[in-house]
């Protein structure tokens, strides 16, 4: 009887069953084992229970011991290691970058364990070659083999290796070596004996005998703080890390070691960074506490350590992060430090007024992007002459004052400790992925791209680039369902890219339901607290991943394709009640702790902050990112959801009444019209309101005359003070009817938010109101009315958020711009574009409310709140955009400002203007009826920097039109080109008609216009997606070039490739080119030319599984797409010379 050894046991929570596969073949042709039986018997012996229960289950109602072996290895194939998406892989291949602290074998090794699963074929070394040189950490390496010409993968990573190791060997060599100047700060060394390498312990493992960086762990994650390059049990955030000193004498001496990047040095520094004040001392060392004092930088109060070793003054990341919002933004800094480890991350530098006392200078103070005590350096020592100055006192590090914070709590310690909550970037919340539930009688819905005007295609391609790189979409080849994406804007002249979910997912999908806590239960667990932390998360909804069927029902549509949301994106319907549920989970057990969507409160007492610790620790494991910019930390007063919480209880906030009782005094008949129809709407909650507002309702007989004396201004002031006194205001109760009614007017806005109580009868919540800025008054009345129901949304955010509400407008064209249930007009303009996409956000019902039942609205924005402006720099948010479609112009044959002179001096455009800032009539009069155009797009026309639009189109208008035209046939397009040219820029009146009216006069689009066809094409089929048939044909020669024209049957895209020689080889490596770039095809058409009939080119479709269709001799048109790219490629180099001869320019 023959006895077989035991094969090794497979553990389905440790092994890789492709890993464990080649053990297991290798067990059995090393032990002589062949019979099929045998192998089965020894595999299913060497599975653990719960994975023969797993392919028991599989293979049901079938017998594991009765199946064959390549069955059950089949089965544990499927199971273990099932075939992975293609695109998916490849694009995980193409975002893999070599980890800090990772050697070039391990990387080479990890994108090759990758690669394996993308089926690269025969592009499998120029892939890996590629993602090695664009993926190294060393720029200098990088830059080396991007000058090598022909490089190879094999040479590539010789060459990477070589310099790693080189990197390694300089190290060792420099550490015998010391440093004494550029110190940052010093701390204590002994004096009689070196640092030797093997007495200290390793600052990755924490044992000796070895140097760091040979140590196993260099590429370790730690379990303690998530970062790579060492373990938990030396993590320098750990209180409790082992750490050994010497017991002699001390001098200023220090080793000198070169940090790799940023990040390895936060994580070799992060307790190293002032070794005097960090270190534990086993020995009898006496230490001093740092002397250090508060500075006042820019208003903010700065805890600052003085060091005479540094040249400059300089403060850490988590310190700027925390008071980011009230400084300006960083400068690019000149200057390079350096410290005992090496090069400092300089992240910029800061210009302020620093004051100390009651001395202030000018001061310069430098940020790096690492953790640890912020440093007064020798320019403010002198700056204040420290040296002689009583001003400074001591303090344990990062302790602040007192009368910083005004308790006991190390705050900046706490907050430092938790550094990576305040990171910037997206946080990823862990748990199981959202879930987004399409109703079962749902059917996709595929909308096109949305037109993107030419002066803004390049920023929204970089914006797409940059959403891709960071993780929160990804391209994909097909979708049902696509939604279009509108570009917004924004102040800085960056774009933010939103989708119009409102028409495909919200439709589709089952709103989710999640209770919202009420403000009174809120509040009540706030009781007792004596110090209070609001807390502001960072791009919350984006934080909470989607699992793969929701991702495609996020998918956007724009000009580089298709994308799919890989967070939650804003503007679905089910977000706040998703995300309240999943911010519950996590806090919850913490009593003295709530959670309103992205606002979070915690109640403390005065000199306890284990509360806000949980919290942060929690935020941590969880993967959560907090605003610090926004979040307030341990004060004794804080605003939250509408109240003033104290120690001393909840007050409401009087902004609920204080756009009436800032109302100011009215000037004309009209104003008192306005205020004594809101004081009358709201008779019934105010006692003898007709006697108060008699003198002003004097003002209002026809026959009075217009007089404001002492009399008046008493009545109106009682009347405002009857307000306030006045109980009418409703307590907000979530289960009421919620109505925001909103109007808009020349001057002003106002909002009014009611509960219906019933019998018609609607109790305020509050009102808001403040004037328009210049640039809003330059608004259309139709964007001042979208203005108002914006302003009114935002101002009751936490009132309306995550519940239905009705939004009331007095404006009929609102009522289709943002209706719930419909797309955004592609030609809207681009703000109502973006405010409509603002209101996606909410669940809300649009409704028209004449203008005579509006009076409180309507009120507010004719005698809006005194100081309400915003400031001049938030004038116009979509200034820039104006500014971006019209700097396009600049360079033709008018300029913007030439445009905006002959638009002012157009008789015509004045009366269109005056109607688009003032309101359109109801209908037109006869002798205004060459305008209909205009009046037929009155809801989409705006005015902006003296400039009519259409959307985003300038209007061009008389005298203009000509020169306009003559620069969109520049380069001598057809008809179909230059309308489509046109449309993504101007529009007048029979722009279309002129278009064709100029091709068709022009003398070389005549004589270069194509005879017309014999007999009527059959056309080929189409293809359902782009880059399925390829059409291929030569053209030339063109300054000694053969051009090889490709054209994409589905999309008409063409590429033409110069080649010296028209034969199989050098089409096929131009073949090779530029599938390299979109990808292999299934059909490529070809004539009957000896390039394409030749053994090379026959190969190489074979090897990439290409069908090739050839057509029939003498007969060009049944390629006709090629032949036809190729006339458009000739053409368009003849005309871009004088001659008509063709050039390669």
């Amino acid at each position: 009887m023959v006895s077989y050894a035991v094969p090794p046991q497979f553990d389905e929570a440790v092994d890789k069953w492709p890993a464990y596969q080649i053990r297991l073949e290798a067990f059995f042709e090393g032990n002589g084992v062949t019979d099929g039986k045998k192998k089965r018997a020894l595999l299913v012996a060497a599975l653990s229970t719960n994975t023969v229960d797993v392919i028991s289950g599989r293979c049901a109602p079938a017998k594991v011991n009765e199946l064959p072996y390549s069955e059950v290895v089949s089965l544990l194939q499927q199971h273990f290691s099932p075939k992975l998406n293609e695109t998916a892989q490849s694009y995980k291949f193409f975002s893999r970058n070599q980890l800090p602290g990772e050697p070039v074998r391990d990387f080479v090794v990890a994108i090759r364990q990758i690669a394996d699963t993308c089926n690269f074929g025969d592009t499998l070394d120029r892939m890996l070659k590629d993602r090695i040189v664009c993926g190294l950490q060393n720029s200098t390496v990088r830059r080396q083999l991007l000058a090598k010409p022909f490089l190879t993968r094999t040479e590539a990573e010789e060459v990477a290796v070589a310099a790693e190791m080189a990197e390694e060997n300089v190290k060792e060599m420099q550490r015998a070596t010391t440093e004494d100047g550029g110190v940052h700060a010093v701390g204590s060394r002994t004096a009689r004996q070196k640092w030797r390498e093997t007495e200290s312990p390793c600052s990755r493992c924490g044992r000796g005998g070895h140097q760091p960086d040979a140590c196993r762990f260099r590429s370790a994650q730690c379990y303690n703080c998530r970062q790579r390059g060492h373990i938990a049990k030396a993590c320098f955030r750990r209180a409790d890390r082992p750490v050994t000193a010497s017991t002699r004498p001390t001098q200023q001496h220090v080793n000198a070691l070169a940090p790799r990047d940023e990040q390895e040095w936060e994580t070799r520094t992060e307790g190293l960074f002032m070794l005097g004040a960090s270190m534990e001392h086993v020995g009898h060392i006496e230490t001093t506490q740092p002397i250090a004092g508060t500075f006042d930088w820019g208003g903010v109060p700065v805890n600052m350590q003085l060091d005479t070793g540094s040249p400059v003054s300089v403060i850490t990341w988590p310190t700027y992060m925390r008071h980011k919002a009230a400084w300006p933004s960083l400068q690019d800094s000149p200057l390079k430090l350096t410290c005992f480890l090496g090069k400092l991350p300089v992240r910029g530098q800061l210009k302020l007024k620093v004051a100390l006392g009651d001395q202030a200078r000018e001061g310069t103070l430098t940020v790096l992007g690492c953790s640890g005590p912020n440093l007064c350096g020798r320019d403010l020592i002198h700056a204040f002459d420290l040296l002689e100055m009583p001003v400074l006192s001591v303090a344990t590090e990062g302790e602040p004052s007192a009368s910083s914070f005004g308790d006991k709590v190390n705050l900046k310690g706490l907050l430092d400790e938790f550094a990576e909550v305040f990171e910037p970037g997206l946080g990823l919340i862990q748990g199981p992925p959202v879930h987004l539930q399409p109703r079962a009688d749902a059917a996709p819905k595929f909308c096109k791209a949305r037109q993107v005007p030419y002066a803004l295609r390049s920023k929204v391609e970089a914006e797409i680039d940059r959403l891709v790189e960071t993780g929160v979409i990804i391209p994909i080849p097909h979708s049902d369902w696509a939604a279009p994406v509108v570009p917004v804007v924004k102040r800085n002249g960056s774009i933010r890219l939103c989708g119009d979910f409102k028409i495909t997912v919200n439709q589709a999908c089952r709103t989710e339901q999640y209770p919202l806590p009420r403000v009174e239960d809120i509040l009540a667990t706030l009781n007792g607290g004596e110090v209070f932390t609001t807390i502001d998360l960072r791009d919350a909804y984006n934080q909470l991943p989607l699992d793969k069927a929701s991702m495609l029902l996020t998918t956007v549509n724009t000009q580089k394709g298709l994308f799919c949301f890989t967070r939650l994106p804003f503007g679905i319907a089910s977000a706040p009640a998703l995300f309240q549920r999943r911010m519950e989970s996590i806090l919850q057990g913490l009593s003295g702790v709530q959670v309103y969507l992205d606002d979070v409160i915690i109640a403390e007492k005065r000199n306890d902050c284990t509360l806000l610790r949980k919290v942060l620790q929690r935020f941590r494991e969880s993967g959560v990112r907090v605003h610090p910019g926004k979040s307030k930390f341990r004060q004794t007063e804080v605003d939250f959801l509408g109240h003033r919480i104290s120690n001393l209880g909840v007050q409401p906030k009087t902004e609920n009444i204080d756009a009436i009782l800032q109302v100011k005094a009215p000037r004309t008949v009209a104003e008192v019209r306005s205020f004594a129809g809101l004081v009358t709407y709201y008779h019934k909650f105010l006692k003898n309101a007709s006697s108060i507002m008699a003198p002003l309702y004097e003002l209002l007989r026809a026959e009075a005359k217009w007089e404001w004396g002492p009399r008046q201004q008493r009545a109106f002031s009682e009347a405002k003070t009857q307000l306030k006194k006045a109980d009418f205001l409703a307590h907000f109760d979530p289960d009421k009817p919620l109505i925001l009614e909103c109007d808009a007017s020349p001057l002003g806005i106002g909002a009014v938010l009611s509960h219906d109580v019933g019998q018609e009868v609607l109790r305020p919540i509050g009102f808001r109101s403040r004037t328009l800025t210049a640039a809003e008054r330059n608004y259309s009345q139709l964007e001042r009315e979208a203005l108002a129901l914006v302003f009114g949304v935002s101002k009751f955010r936490t009132y309306l958020l995550g519940r239905c509400f009705t939004l009331a407008t007095d404006h009929k064209p609102l009522l289709g711009l943002f209706h719930p249930d419909k797309a955004v007009p592609a030609m809207a303009a681009g703000r109502i574009q973006r405010w409509a996409l603002l209101l996606g956000a909410y669940n809300y019902v649009i409704q028209h409310k004449d203008g005579k039942a509006n009076i409180p609205a309507d009120a507010l924005s004719r005698l809006p709140a005194s100081g309400s402006a915003p400031p001049e720099s938030a004038e116009d948010e979509d200034g820039c955009e104006y500014v971006l479609l019209t700097e396009s112009l600049n360079d033709g044959a008018l300029s913007a400002k030439q445009l905006a002179v002959l638009t002012a001096e157009d008789d015509g455009f004045a009366k269109v203007r005056k109607w688009v800032q003032e309101g359109w009539p109801s209908r037109l009069a006869l002798e205004d009826s060459h305008l209909k155009p205009y009046f037929d797009r009155r809801d989409e026309m705006t005015v902006s920097h003296g400039l009519l639009y259409w959307g985003h189109r300038v209007v061009v208008p008389q005298v203009a039109r000509p020169a306009m035209l003559r620069l969109l046939h520049d380069t001598h397009q057809g008809m179909g080109s230059m309308k489509t040219l046109a449309r993504s820029m101007l529009w007048y009146p029979c722009i279309d008609q002129d278009i064709e009216r100029l091709v068709k006069t022009c003398h070389i689009c005549v004589q270069a216009a194509p005879m017309p066809p014999r007999q009527t094409p059959v056309p080929w089929p189409e293809t359902g997606r782009r880059w399925s048939r390829l059409h291929i044909d030569f053209a030339g020669p063109v300054d000694g070039f053969m051009l090889l024209v490709v054209v994409d049957s589905h999309t008409k895209w063409i590429e033409a490739v110069p080649i010296k020689s028209a034969n199989g080889v050098s089409t096929v490596e131009a073949l090779r080119t530029v599938f390299s770039t979109f990808g292999l095809p299934e059909t490529i058409v070809s004539d009957n030319g000896p390039q394409f009939t030749c053994e090379e080119f026959g190969k190489f479709l074979r090897l990439n599984n290409i069908v090739h269709l050839r057509t029939a001799p003498y007969h060009p048109q049944s390629n006709g797409l090629a032949e036809r790219a190729v006339r458009t490629v000739k053409q368009g180099l003849k005309k871009k010379t004088s001659k008509g001869r063709c050039r390669l320019v």
